[in-house]
């Protein structure tokens, strides 16, 4: 397998595993009580019950076909509350898992104990003597006396569930609704008293299917809400997955394998360019002497700016200097800064190629730097 199907394979493996993690992850996300939500605290599992028993689900607020709505979290607006009544009032069987709500406010008022295990107790309510429940809290409600209501899971005075009716309609209140989320509903009786609720004597009325409507809204935070929020779970794992492949891809392209290369130097010059090529110009010229000048000055300016060596040094001493320094032999210096000036084409190139002696030589064999020298 070459080195670029490795890599694709390796890619495909990432996102597959990036999959898998993030959809395990969906599942457990979710406001407590979300129909949608798998988690612990969820009620999907109250979903798949209803299905079970051949009855219709919908996420919303009831409409005329509805016969059950089990109202989750009360974020109804004062209009919808109203026609929410009406709808009751009509027929409709509403239950009620909020104890903050105010549709069970008028009826029953929550006494705030707290317990984890309930049995049947005094039971008014039918179907429903003998259960015993378990989750990991319900709330008792005090019993109106202003209003006749039917209760269970209590000793009459306080109960966990209590029954209204109004109109032509029931409204059942619970204190709280642990005992229908996924972690409890196979708790004790749980499932029972769901099944009793949504599909008992009064739930599916006229022998229709029964369609039950769940009121769920997450609650608002003021302040809580962007634009990124209107973006789908989905895409942004979406998103996730495709900046952890780029990162994969980065990290492929900028690995080199291998031993590393050894990569040729740079041809190393023995001189500068512009002088070399003024002398060159000065050669095709003919300019034989002007050329000779200009490579002597140039060397010496050089060989005193590298020494530390005055101008006014005489070259007697900076041949000696540079001899000595460098490990040059001193003919060959004095052959490049003190000697006839070439007038022939010859003599320059024997003065070029001493100039490149000379440079070699002192650049690869002298210690370091001495100081001023004056």
């Amino acid at each position: 397998m070459n080195r670029r199907s490795l890599f694709w394979v390796g890619l495909a493996a990432v996102l597959v595993a990036t999959a898998l993690f993030t959809s395990g992850r969906r599942n457990e996300t979710g406001q407590p009580l979300d129909p949608d939500s798998t988690g612990p605290l969820g009620t999907k599992a109250l979903v798949e019950l209803v299905e079970a028993f051949d009855g219709t689900v919908e996420r919303g607020f009831p409409g005329p076909e509805t016969t059950v709505t089990l109202v989750l979290n009360d974020q109804l607006s004062s209009d919808q509350r109203l026609e929410f009544g009406e709808w009751v009032s009509l027929g409709g069987r509403a239950i009620v898992v909020d104890p903050s709500s105010s549709l069970v406010s008028e009826w029953v008022v929550p006494a705030g104990t707290e317990l984890d295990s309930l049995s049947s107790g005094v039971c008014s309510v039918p179907g429903l003597g003998g259960l015993e429940l378990q989750a990991g809290r319900f709330v008792l409600y005090q019993r109106a006396t202003q209003t006749a209501t039917l209760s269970c899971f209590g000793d009459g005075e306080r109960s966990y569930l209590h029954r209204s009716v109004v109109g032509s309609g029931t409204v059942v209140a619970l204190g709280g609704g642990v005992a229908l989320t996924n972690q409890y509903l196979d708790e004790g009786d749980n499932a029972v008293l769901a099944t009793e609720l949504l599909f008992g004597a009064d739930g599916g009325q006229g022998g229709g299917q029964t369609r039950v409507s769940m009121l769920f809204d997450p609650p608002l935070t003021p302040g809580s809400r962007s634009l990124s929020d209107l973006i789908p779970t989905r895409v942004r794992w979406t998103g996730a997955q495709l900046l952890v492949a780029f990162g994969v891809y980065l990290l492929w392209r900028v690995r080199r394998f291998g031993r590393p290369v050894v990569e040729p130097q740079a041809v190393e010059l023995p001189g500068s360019l512009l002088t070399r090529a003024s002398g060159e110009l000065h050669r095709r010229s003919k300019g034989y002497a002007e050329a000779d000048r200009s490579l002597r000055l140039h060397l010496e300016r050089s060989l005193r700016r590298d020494l530390k060596v005055a101008p006014d040094v005489p070259t007697p001493d900076l041949i000696d200097l540079v001899s000595e320094t460098g490990g040059v032999e001193r003919a060959a210096v004095e052959r490049v800064l003190d000697a006839p000036v070439a007038d022939d084409r010859a003599g320059l190139v024997e003065l070029m190629a001493a100039v490149d002696t000379v440079n070699h030589a002192f650049d690869h064999g002298r210690p370091e730097r001495v100081g001023d020298r004056t």
